[in-house]
């Protein structure tokens, strides 16, 4: 038996998101209450265009109604890069009274 077998293997996180004041804490705080992870736990990067800039075929002109973002959840493109490790997809937009809200987006084909 190795030294290491009986180490708790430590779980950790990668959230990308947009870098918007208005959707960074209501992201962080969906992403934390999905994984079960405390913000000590996962890096959080946030970038102009969260998920959809600097992805492996990013789509030219992002749409606002989460169209692309739909687009690269369904073609499997990170999933296929990072099998082994969970995905969660999530959507961050501006409610009618303009309070930010973020959603669990579903793949249509892509397995997770």
């Amino acid at each position: 038996m190795s030294e290491h077998e009986s180490e708790q293997i430590l779980q950790v996180g990668y959230l990308r998101s947009c870098m918007d004041r208005r959707f960074v804490e209501a992201t962080r705080r969906k992403f934390e209450a999905v994984t079960g992870l405390s913000s000590d736990r996962y890096y959080h990067e946030a970038l102009a265009g969260g998920a959809l800039n600097q992805v492996p075929t990013p789509p030219p002109n992002p749409n606002p109604d989460g169209a692309d973002f739909q687009a690269l959840v369904n073609s499997g493109t990170l999933q296929n890069k990072y099998p082994r490790v969970k995905h969660v997809f999530l959507l961050a937009f501006e409610d009618s009274q303009h309070q930010p809200q973020v959603e669990i987006i579903e793949p249509t084909h892509a397995k997770l």
